[in-house]
């Protein structure tokens, strides 16, 4: 093959890449742990995944449970209620949707940040029905929350209830399967796709239904548990639009949507999402380190401007402190308005000059 062709080749390849991304998935997972593989103990025992895995949490008292390679009581593919290899990975999660008296046990877990406003989401999960199960289940909610939830209680859910908690709000994905799943072999993927409100944190998964209002079905099984258990593993949360922002070291980048007032080092909300998303893009780098570059418009001395400018860089430094960055990946510097990006003759010149630049470099 010439040199030519090559380019060629590999110019069209990385355009198929790049379309496939646009109409498939863009970046990373917002799901923290999304598989269950990190732990802080391996399980021993029955209704343990409150406190053994890594992030997540119940959100009631109900006992989920937590299966593991690393386990011999509640290891895989055999467990108490069947037997299934994990989806991705060694672990997955059990729960039951239906139980005796509306005993309910549901999975909670945050995300790596706050989902922006009236952007297109995609969520899904895969789910697989247990052998011991008597019924199978064919609706299946999601709750998207500002807050998380910590609600003393083993049975269902209400609405009304997770609302109250703390002024929570709340964000209510739905789905209906076109058919029961009734196969306990394979694994079946539940997906959603919609349009964030703006201040979903956290997730929760479970039946907020009571046992007469949710639709099911009978279930032949080895159990007489008269319950629906169900196997869960391998959570994706990922922006569909914009392309998610990639940095080179070296090279020197203005924060998006992150300008300031005049005479302010205030960061809002905007400008805090924007730092959250370079947080999340240093988590997966991290052998890099960032240098944070303030900088003014023209009004004021020398002096006083070289000051403001580092008060802003500062701040977006100790909101990525605040965020988990460790504080040795981090240097802060001040331009004050030496280096204008637009013109200071104009409102909207001075506004962009009102900046914060960073460059990323590798560390040694």
């Amino acid at each position: 093959m010439n040199k030519q062709s090559a380019v060629i080749r590999n110019l069209f390849c990385t355009l198929l890449v790049y379309w496939a991304g646009l109409y498939v998935v863009h970046g990373q997972n917002l799901i923290l742990n999304p598989s269950f593989e990190e732990f802080l103990k391996c399980p021993e025992d029955l209704g343990t995944f409150a406190y053994d895995v890594k992030h997540w949490n119940s959100a009631t008292s109900g006992s989920t449970d937590y299966f593991n390679s690393c386990s011999e009581s509640m290891g895989i593919p055999k467990n108490f209620n069947g037997e299934q290899q994990p989806y991705n990975g060694q672990a997955y999660a059990g729960l039951y949707l239906i139980a005796p008296s509306d005993y309910r046990e549901y999975l909670q877990v945050p995300f790596k940040y706050e989902l922006e406003k009236d952007h297109v989401y995609e969520l899904s999960f895969w789910l697989s029905l247990a052998e011991s199960s008597d019924y199978a289940v064919r609706d299946f909610e999601i709750l998207l929350n500002e807050k998380e939830v910590l609600i003393n209680k083993k049975t269902n859910l209400l609405k009304g209830e997770i609302a109250k908690y703390k002024e929570n709000r709340m964000h209510s994905l739905q789905t209906r399967k076109p058919s029961f799943n009734l196969n306990r072999d394979q694994w079946f993927q539940i997906k959603f796709k919609f349009k964030a409100k703006g201040f979903e944190r956290f997730l929760i998964f479970g039946n907020l239904k009571t046992n007469r209002s949710t639709l099911k079905r009978d279930a032949i099984s080895w159990g007489t548990k008269r319950g629906s258990y169900y196997y869960i593993d391998d959570f994706s949360l990922v922006q569909l639009d914009p392309p998610p922002k990639t940095y080179k070291t070296e090279v020197l980048y203005t924060f998006e949507n992150v300008y300031f007032a005049f005479d302010s080092a205030f960061l809002n909300q905007k400008s805090r999402e924007s730092v959250k998303r370079l947080k999340v893009f240093l988590d997966e780098h991290p052998t890099y380190k960032i240098t944070i570059i303030g900088n003014t418009d023209s009004q004021g001395s020398d002096a006083y401007n070289q000051q403001l400018a580092l008060n802003r860089a500062r701040g977006i430094a100790l909101y990525l402190e605040n965020l988990g960055l460790d504080n040795n990946r981090l240097e802060v510097k001040s331009q004050g308005s030496q280096y204008p990006r637009a013109t200071n003759a104009s409102t909207e010149g001075r506004r962009l000059n009102r900046r914060v630049e960073f460059v990323l470099t590798q560390i040694d």
